[in-house]
């Protein structure tokens, strides 16, 4: 036996010198539970390092010292109850501990729970006791803080506002959350044994269409061992509310293996969020719906005033006016008034009637003024109810085009709309419903937006009106001039010329007869050509629908060719020539043609026109008698001060080239104009 801190035992159980010493001793000093050997009087025999660290003693202080020295001396008596009971019984070992807690006391006083397990030995006819001590405390601290965790886990879960459901591998639910419960609208017991592939979830997708079970983040999670978020789903609770709830899936899976053995799913109540997006949406759709009708509405407003700016008859004005409004503004019955003098005349109404020349209703303006002019500034007026208004503005609403009857429908609400221009009563628009409370504020806003253009519509078509009138008288004076001058004198000297030749006839001058027979000829054709001439010129100009090259050809098929000239019109890349030097181009060459034609005698004219990428040329060539050029230009006869005029005005020039016997050639030279639009010149 190996000698320490005094003579030992064989080791107990063995044979002596079946074990060495040093072996035993070893094996002591390694195990990690406290090891202690007690003689038959329950003395310490042994105590291993293990001991020593949990006791706080060393070997040497313990050795040959009675067991009890480790105990709490309040648990003496029991203690040597249970070794009585021990060293009776048959039983080689005896574990104590566990629901019979064994306290221990250490050096330094202090105690501590433990787990004992004693166990007998025989050894050279006397008998000893081994006893392994574990210390408890750091096991219960641990167990405790399990516990403590487990607990603390527990509340967090149940706290938890997102759902927690635990599912087997086979995806039963084995554990669900408080969340979970109010979520889906079931007990945990209804939740229980539930799998994914359950169809009474009813579960859907954002688009309402089914979610099949294989396909929640439970199934898929299992099955592939991929977490899956924020997966969107539709439940139906028992009561059919439906609920939206994001989901998260994680899969558990042990230590070397591949499949999970559960899943946890959370989810989280976004049924608010849903809502509140299907909302918004909603919204933007309306929102893009109300821009659209905004958008319709300006665009049809818009287009309106283009074409009213670019009209100037008042019936064409009248008329866009009252079928413009309909792209915005819903109506039954509609008028345009237009102010002369003190009073108020229709000039035209939506649906249209006959209204005989002479005949159109008229209404004193004063009676529109009070109603949208009380006080301030005149504006539009929506009058909710038609019946309430004076007797002039009934009138004024409800003139019909059939002489002024009111309409079969009684009206009940409308609106009158003055026409101002620089605070001066242009004019009134008119529009009735047979509902009351169609006309809004915002049909007002677009309706004073249309009648400021209107208002400028109306006074430039009266004023046009106006112009055209000063304009034919100026015509009819300039084509009584021109007749005079021309044709007149021209059929006076055909009256002169046949006395003549009748004359000579008389006394047998018969040559001299036939010379003043040719005059008459020639004066005849020259007086023919002028009357075709303003013929031509009293034609509207077709330039606008047929082009410039078409309404060239069309020129001389009128007027040169059934004059007996030889006409001919030749164009190169007409396609380069802008729309916007086409009017000038043609009154070119219209003057250079009438030239040629009163004063030329030629028998052939030829037009060349070319487009070019720096501009355009334009020549007109006839074969006649010619003319000085320069006294041309000096005294710019011939109309050449109009034409060098025109093509002056766009950056280009006119060169004439003529020689005496032989012809005159007019070209004119016009640059292309520059896209970015003119210079703008400025002083300084």
């Amino acid at each position: 036996m190996i000698e320490h801190g005094g003579s030992r035992p064989e080791q107990p159980g063995y044979a002596s010198g079946e074990i060495p010493d040093r072996l035993f001793q070893e094996i002591a000093h390694l195990t990690a539970d406290a090891l202690i050997l007690l003689d038959e009087g329950h003395r310490i025999l042994l105590f291993n390092p293990a001991a020593e660290a949990l006791f706080g003693y060393r070997e040497a202080e313990v050795l040959g010292q009675p067991l009890e020295i480790l105990i709490p001396s309040r648990y003496h008596e029991r203690h040597d109850e249970l070794v009585r009971g021990f060293r009776s019984s048959s039983d080689q070992t005896h574990r104590m501990g566990g629901r019979d807690p064994v306290m221990s006391r250490k050096q330094d006083g202090s105690e501590s729970l433990v787990d004992v397990t004693i166990t007998k030995h025989e050894a050279g006819g006397r008998r000893y006791f081994s006893a392994v001590v574990r210390d408890r405390s750091e096991k219960e601290k641990a167990e405790e803080a399990i516990r403590a965790g487990e607990a603390l886990y527990r509340s967090i879960i149940t706290a938890m506002a997102e759902g927690i459901v635990l599912q087997d591998s086979d995806g039963r639910i084995l554990a669900c959350n408080r969340s979970a419960e109010r979520i889906l609208g079931l007990t945990s017991d209804q939740i229980m044994g539930r799998t994914s592939l359950d169809p009474r979830w009813q579960a859907v997708h954002e688009d309402g269409s089914p979610f099949p079970g294989d396909e929640h983040p439970a199934a898929v999670t299992l099955r592939t061992g991929q977490a899956l978020t924020n997966v969107i789903m539709g439940v139906h609770h028992p009561d059919g509310a439906l609920v939206w709830i994001s989901i998260n899936s994680q899969a558990l899976i042990r230590p070397g293996e591949a499949r999970p053995y559960a899943v946890v799913t959370s989810f989280a109540d976004i049924t608010e969020r849903v809502r509140s997006r299907e909302e918004l949406l909603q919204r933007e759709e309306q929102l893009e719906l109300r821009v659209g009708e905004r958008t319709r509405e300006l665009a049809a407003l818009l287009d309106l005033s283009h074409n009213l700016a670019s009209t100037l008859d008042l019936h064409s004005v009248t008329a866009l006016i009252l079928e413009g409004m309909r792209a915005f503004v819903e109506y039954d019955e509609a008028s345009l008034w237009v102010a002369e003098g003190d009073e108020l005349r229709s000039v035209g109404r939506r649906p249209e009637g006959h209204v005989p020349p002479g005949q159109e209703p008229r209404l004193p303006s004063q009676a529109l003024l009070a109603v949208c002019q009380p006080g301030g500034p005149s504006q539009a007026a929506i009058l909710e109810d038609v019946s309430g208004v004076s007797s002039a503005i009934q009138a004024m609403l409800t003139a019909s085009t059939e002489g002024g009857s009111a309409a079969a429908q009684p009206p009940r609400s409308g609106i009158l709309v003055p026409l101002m221009l620089k605070g001066a009563l242009v004019g009134c628009l008119t529009l009735l419903h047979h509902r009351p409370g169609v006309f809004g504020a915002g049909q007002l806003r677009l309706l004073q937006a249309l009648a400021d253009q209107a208002a400028v519509a109306v006074e430039n078509s009266r004023r046009y009106s106006q112009i055209q009138v000063t304009a034919a008288q100026a015509e009819r004076s300039r084509l009584s001039r021109d007749l005079h001058d021309s044709v007149t004198q021209m059929l006076y000297s055909l009256t002169l010329f046949a006395e003549a030749g009748r004359q000579q006839m008389d006394q047998g001058g018969h040559d001299k007869t036939a010379q003043h027979l040719e005059q008459i000829r020639e004066t005849a054709q020259q007086a023919l050509r002028e009357m075709r001439l303003m013929v031509y010129e009293l034609r509207p100009s077709v330039l606008k629908e047929i082009g410039l090259v078409e309404a060239l050809r069309r020129r001389v098929e009128a007027v040169e060719r059934r004059a007996g000239v030889e006409a001919e019109v030749a164009a190169e890349a007409a396609d380069r020539i802008p729309v916007s030097l086409e009017e000038d181009l043609f009154r070119i060459a219209l003057e250079a043609l009438n030239n040629s034609l009163k004063h030329s005698s030629s028998t052939r004219v030829t037009i060349r026109l070319k487009g070019q990428p720096e501009g355009v040329r334009l020549e007109v060539a006839d074969n006649g008698k010619g003319m000085n050029s320069t006294k041309a230009y000096e005294e710019g006869g011939w109309g050449l001060t109009s034409m060098r005029e025109r093509a002056g005005r766009l950056g280009g020039e006119v060169t004439i080239h003529s020689i005496s016997g032989e012809g005159t050639t007019i070209l004119a030279w016009v640059p292309l104009p520059d896209p970015a639009g003119p210079e703008v010149k400025t002083d300084g």
